[in-house]
C-alpha cells in the first residue's frame, strides 16, 4: 500500500513539474522571438550608420514617406553601397548585392536626409549631411505590437 501511495505521489509531482517546465519553455520561446526581431532591427541600424560615417557622399536617398526606403552612398574607395527594403511580405533588408540579406522581418525602412544645419530635410543628394534611419518591426508575440527604432549619422566627409 505504501508503494502504491509513493508511486502515485511521485507520478503526480512529475506530471505537475512537466507542466511547469513546458509552460516556461513556451514563454521563453515567445520572448526569444521578440528579442530576435529587435536584434534584427538594431543590426540594420548599426550597419547603416557605420556605412554613413564612412561614406564620401550620398548618391541617392528616398523620400522620408517611402516606407520601403533606399539609401545609396559612395564609399571611400569610390564604390557604391546601398541599403533597401524589398517591400515583400518577408520584410527583407538587402545590402549591396542581389540576395545579400541583411535582416528579415522588417516592416518599414525609412531614410530622412538633412542639410548641414541638422534640421532642414532634403532629398537632394549633394545637400545631405545627416541621415536618420528608422526601422519598424512587428513583434511575433503581443498581438502584433509594433516597435520602431531609429538613429542618426553624420557623413564623415562633411
Amino acid at each position: 500500500m505504501e508503494m502504491v501511495a509513493a508511486t502515485a505521489i511521485t507520478s503526480s509531482l512529475m506530471v505537475s513539474s512537466m507542466v511547469v517546465v513546458r509552460s516556461s519553455y513556451a514563454a521563453w520561446q515567445a520572448h526569444q522571438g521578440d528579442v530576435d526581431r529587435l536584434v534584427s532591427a538594431d543590426a540594420v541600424l548599426r550597419h547603416v550608420v557605420r556605412g554613413i560615417r564612412q561614406a564620401a557622399e550620398v548618391s541617392a536617398i528616398t523620400d522620408s514617406t517611402n516606407t520601403t526606403g533606399r539609401l545609396d552612398l559612395v564609399n571611400a574607395a569610390g564604390g557604391t553601397d546601398y541599403w533597401e527594403h524589398t517591400g515583400t511580405g518577408d520584410g527583407y533588408v538587402v545590402y549591396n548585392a542581389a540576395g545579400a540579406i541583411l535582416a528579415e522581418g522588417i516592416n518599414q525602412l525609412t531614410f530622412v536626409g538633412y542639410e548641414a544645419d541638422g534640421v532642414t530635410e532634403t532629398t537632394t543628394p549633394e545637400d545631405v549631411q545627416l541621415i536618420k534611419c528608422t526601422v519598424q518591426v512587428t513583434l511575433p508575440r503581443g498581438a502584433g505590437q509594433i516597435r520602431t527604432v531609429s538613429c542618426q549619422g553624420w557623413l564623415r566627409s562633411w
